[in-house]
């Protein structure tokens, strides 16, 4: 079958019971596949939350939506998100939601307690974290597993760069292994400030530095600043590296 579904040009058909055919994947062409031309970018409920199901649908919605045209989002999870087919070696780094300090992700986030998994990040975005800048956000019920990081970046972390404000985190939980390079990075959060609160988080993963260079790892995050508030957070995991383990 191709990507919409539909079977490819000289198959055959018998009577015969045989397993499910496979189904090509999309490949992204902006905000739709470019071999079928379907369009990614999922619609807002009557309950207005987007309701996301893929890593096509929520890489569409925060590339051509969420990042370009900031207002307070409320995106839902409906299932595990496998993100290897729009974050890798050949396609490129993540790009975070919220890319950057002056129009911060300001919504709301329910993983509804899916996975995200296979997280790339390299020096083609200018943050290295699933949320870049967050600011009077909720983000809540999600899970990272399994995270690559080749960028340098000095403030890299899995779930998010930087709260502010009155941001709420909670229930975030981080398995699988990191693999990094060069550079600074934490597990939940890098920076915690203002008077968010990041609560019940868990890191259970293994981080591995790569190739043994200066390095610095934080099991929950990097920097509590102002009023911001860390609480009932473990980090269960294993550090393996040559330089400076928080």
């Amino acid at each position: 079958l191709n990507c919409a579904g539909m079977p490819k040009a000289g198959t055959t058909f018998t009577n015969t019971v045989k397993p499910a055919p496979a189904m090509d994947s999309h490949v992204a062409n902006g905000d739709r596949c470019g071999k079928c031309f379907k369009t990614f970018l999922p619609e807002k409920g009557a309950d207005d939350w987007y309701e996301v199901g893929d890593a096509f649908e929520l890489n569409a919605l925060v590339r051509f939506q969420v990042n370009p045209r900031p207002m307070p989002y409320k995106i839902r999870l409906t299932a595990d998100i496998d993100l290897s087919p729009i974050c890798n070696e050949t396609l490129g780094g993540w790009m975070p939601i919220g890319v950057d300090s002056d129009s911060p992700f300001t919504g709301t986030f329910d993983g509804q307690g899916h996975t995200i998994s296979h997280l790339y990040f390299d020096n083609s975005a200018r943050v290295s974290a699933f949320f870049g800048y967050v600011k009077d956000a909720d983000i809540r019920n999600v899970k990272f597993d399994g995270v690559t990081f080749t960028s340098n970046s000095s403030s890299s972390a899995v779930c998010l760069r930087e709260a502010q404000g009155d941001s709420h985190i909670a229930d975030v939980e981080i398995t699988g292994d990191i693999t990094a390079t060069t550079g600074n990075f934490a597990g939940i959060a890098n920076t915690v400030k203002g008077n968010t609160i990041l609560e019940r988080c868990v890191n259970r993963a293994s981080f591995t530095n790569a190739n043994n260079t200066n390095t610095t790892f934080s099991g929950i995050a990097s920097y509590l600043e102002e009023s911001g508030t860390i609480r009932d957070c473990m980090y269960l995991g294993n550090a393996t590296m040559n330089s400076t383990t928080g």
